[in-house]
């Protein structure tokens, strides 16, 4: 049983590292799309391999930072259906929520790569 939460504690400490080392992303992301915008509206010119950069930056950062919104419980749930839950509804929800979320990502990914 030590052994279990020896392991569950070093994922936790792994997924904290890395939400909070990916989530520098989230910056770059945001100048890369401002740097398309100005140079499609202000130069009349654009670079595809950009566009796609900061699809790449945002993409990678969101799925590297989603195990770490759930570690800090920061996702977004509505409040009106969950705050009343008993606590099993509340996990059976995020389980729920976890694995949409999860095969969601699997699937756009499939479709993109194919």
């Amino acid at each position: 049983m030590q052994a279990i939460a020896l392991f569950v504690s070093a994922v936790g400490r792994l997924n904290a590292w890395v939400g909070k080392t990916f989530a520098w992303l989230a910056p770059l992301g945001a100048m890369l799309c401002f740097a398309v915008v100005v140079q499609r509206y202000l130069f009349s010119t654009t670079q595809l391999w950009l566009q796609d950069l900061y699809v790449w930056v945002n993409g990678a950062m969101f799925m590297a930072v989603a195990g770490y919104t759930l570690l800090i419980d920061g996702h977004v749930r509505v409040d009106i259906l969950y705050r009343p839950a008993s606590p099993r509804r509340k996990a059976g929800a995020s389980a729920a929520a976890i694995a949409g979320t999860r095969s969601h990502a699997t699937a756009v990914s499939s479709v993109s790569t194919a």
